[in-house]
């Protein structure tokens, strides 16, 4: 976001994950940059690159509007994050049949963490709430609380209310190809059972490719032509 290599930014891995959770704050980051441009700036979808200060966020970094979450690791279907509940209870890594209790106690009220931020405030409402028990082994969601169609319908939005005698930038970072690996079941059902090793999503390419399929016909549905 800043332009820069992760290097030079100082982006490694240390014991301690929350130091340089965020951008350096010294550095213009993209966004920004183009605005001075007389550019349009937006995005949506995973953010990542600080959270701890309001001028970490992305509309502090120079997004006009920003639609996503700012952690890691939510789930698809709930924005509820799955890294603050058990790693043998959150739905994304539970098996099922044998843990099938264990994937709805993590599921919904297991996390009472949502991350999902919209410009300068949470997105109260835009969380999903309803789930049942897919019929590959994971839990399911209404599709249009599913993270990826939220962030598709967003970013059309704009797209088609957008004055196009103005510059543009949009930043879309699709959660289909990050942990928890999710995706809807009819997509799934796309590829062959014989690509996943066992019943655990998290390290699936099965899940990985429906989820990038589900995310194209996602978009590919809601534009013309």
């Amino acid at each position: 976001m800043t332009g820069r290599l992760p290097y030079h930014v100082n982006q490694i891995i240390l014991s301690d994950s929350a130091v340089d959770l965020n951008a350096p704050k010294e550095m213009t980051a993209m966004p920004r940059k183009l605005k001075e441009g007389g550019y349009s700036t937006h995005m949506v979808g995973k953010w990542h690159v600080g959270l701890d200060h309001p001028s970490a966020t992305p509309h502090g970094r120079g997004f006009d509007t920003s639609m996503g979450y700012l952690t890691a690791a939510e789930d698809h279907w709930t924005q509820a994050l799955a890294n603050a509940c058990p790693a043998t209870s959150c739905p994304a890594t539970a098996a099922y049949p044998a843990n099938e209790a264990a994937a709805y106690a993590g599921f919904g009220n297991g996390s009472n963490v949502i991350d999902m931020w919209c410009t300068d405030r949470p997105c109260t409402g835009l969380n999903g709430t309803a789930f049942h028990m897919g019929r590959n082994g994971m839990v399911q969601g209404s599709l249009t609380s599913f993270g990826d169609y939220q962030y598709a319908q967003e970013a059309i939005r704009i797209i088609k209310e957008h004055d196009t005698t103005i510059p543009m930038f949009f930043y879309v970072a699709f959660q289909c190809n990050h942990l928890p690996l999710e995706a809807p079941d009819s997509f799934i059902e796309m590829y062959p059972d014989t690509w996943r090793d066992d019943r655990r999503w998290c390290t699936t390419p099965r899940s990985a490719a429906a989820g990038f399929r589900s995310a194209d016909a996602l978009v590919c549905a809601q534009t013309p032509g």
